[in-house]
């Protein structure tokens, strides 16, 4: 099984998926698949790159469905052989899960996958023009401007402030401290940054860059990553691969955290921007008890900052449930048909490729464009052929932070007692259950997952309010 799959990875990576002259000046593969390509604000760029790793991963079509039959084959004789009564099953019982589980939160997900259509028409309304399977990033506007680290902490301290005065006390001495080691690095990082947007046509995250790092580090010192329990063995060499479309979810409850803290912040940057009845007007001070000085302040800058925040977020949430459903579908597709049998021609890499191509096409429906190289993808994804059924733990991760930020504000008073001990809980030390019921947060049905997903809902008419309120829109 290691030899197939370092075979694939050796494959992926071979000179061949080097882009031609005219994209060299976007360097290597994952550089341009993880970073600049998806973000670029050429249109001709986005789509050259797109086409020529589509044909890349074409071209290794056969040899990747041999692989992946071959892997599948053994992933299925190894649940017979432990007796389990599926592959999924295997894989999932060492969280604590079955098929079920499974299957109810993906279908939750395609009951509402009209909410990736609704954002991507509205991305489409406002960019006028239409929005292909490769424009799913690509930047709406210029970037705002960049923050400087006592402006991000600042922020983050006052949205904290009305989240959760016990929690940002809480979470004070490590605001500043992650808020002194960004100062250290804040000129060789406005650098960096100005090194990179020098390039012709590409545009960065801007202001809402550092803002999420340093939620991202504070959500990491608040409630550490639980123990590993199981690594697969390509983890433990520590391999990497630029083809994944999402990092995998070691610990997916570290990444629910971060993104419910991105909610309490953007809870905060609205407030600021156009009033909230969920928040009110929010205080302004860091955590030092200073009045904030920043421009964020000023309306017009809160609005530019809350609308670029609020799309990478929900852009990001928009791939974890929508897009890694899909991994999830294919792969029960998959292993329950085993390795069937074909006549005129048909190989097992086209017969994928169509299911995908299948899959893909009822997410986009007519609200993104579904370009035909997009039918290889799966040639490329590790989550097939390294981490079987491990793609649900980014729609997990999206989905409970989605419900704990709707409970939160359905009612705060019963909400934050069980946020604060589950905070206080030994990393490790609960089940998903058990984190999923403190939490209040269950997603053992498909109406659990409805629930969560009107949060995401919710977010998509805010966006489409804060277009509304830009003067300069």
């Amino acid at each position: 099984r290691l030899a197939w799959r370092q075979l694939w990875q050796v494959t992926l990576n071979s000179p061949a998926a080097l882009p031609d002259h005219t994209l060299v000046q976007l360097g290597t593969p994952s550089h341009w698949r993880e970073q600049s390509l998806p973000t670029h604000a050429s249109a001709e760029i986005r789509w050259a790159a797109y086409q020529r790793l589509g044909q890349h991963l074409e071209a290794h079509a056969d040899l990747g469905g041999f692989i992946l039959s071959t892997l599948i084959r053994d992933h299925l004789w190894e649940a017979q052989w432990r007796g389990y009564d599926s592959a999924a099953d295997l894989y999932l019982a060492r969280h604590g899960l079955t098929q079920t589980f499974l299957e109810n939160l993906l279908e939750g997900i395609r009951d509402r996958l009209d909410l990736f259509q609704r954002y991507y028409r509205l991305k489409s309304r406002n960019m006028g023009r239409s929005i292909r399977i490769c424009d799913l990033r690509a930047p709406w506007r210029d970037p705002v401007p960049p923050l400087t680290p006592a402006e991000a902490t600042s922020l983050i301290w006052a949205a904290l402030q009305d989240f959760c005065p016990e929690c940002a006390a809480q979470a004070k001495p490590w605001l500043l401290e992650v808020g002194a080691i960004a100062t250290e690095a804040d000129k060789p990082t406005r650098v960096s940054e100005t090194e990179s947007s020098s390039r012709p046509g590409e545009t960065g995250s801007g202001g809402s860059e550092l803002l999420l790092k340093t939620l991202a580090t504070l959500s990491r010192r608040l409630r550490p990553e639980d123990p590993q329990v199981w690594l697969d063995l390509e983890e433990m060499q520590g391999a990497t691969q630029p083809w994944c479309s999402l990092p995998p979810a070691r610990t997916w409850g570290v990444q629910a955290h971060t993104i419910f803290l991105q909610q309490i912040l953007l809870d905060h940057l609205v407030a600021l921007a156009v009033g909230s009845p969920r928040v009110g007007r929010p205080a302004l001070y860091d955590p030092e008890g200073q009045a904030v000085p920043h421009r964020w302040r000023e309306r017009s800058g809160s609005l530019k900052l809350a609308q670029a925040l609020l799309i990478h977020h929900l852009e990001a949430q928009l791939q974890a449930v929508f897009y890694q459903g899909l991994i999830g579908r294919l792969e029960l597709l998959l292993y329950r048909s085993g390795i069937p049998e074909w006549e005129n021609g048909v190989t097992y890499s086209s017969w994928v490729s169509e299911e995908w191509l299948k899959l893909c096409q009822e997410l986009c429906g007519d609200a993104v464009e579904l370009l035909p190289e997009h039918q290889f993808y799966w040639v490329g994804m590790p989550e097939l052929f390294l981490r079987p059924f491990s793609a649900y733990q980014a729609s997990l991760a999206s989905l409970v932070a989605l419900a704990c930020h709707r409970r939160y504000h359905d009612s705060p008073r019963n909400f934050l007692p069980h946020y604060l001990r589950w905070l206080a809980s030994p990393p490790g030390s609960l089940t998903l259950a058990e984190t999923t019921q403190m939490l209040q947060a269950d997603l053992s049905d498909p109406e659990g997952v409805l629930q969560a997903l009107e949060e995401l809902e919710h977010w998509i008419e805010t966006l489409e309010k804060l277009l509304e309120e830009d003067p300069d829109r």
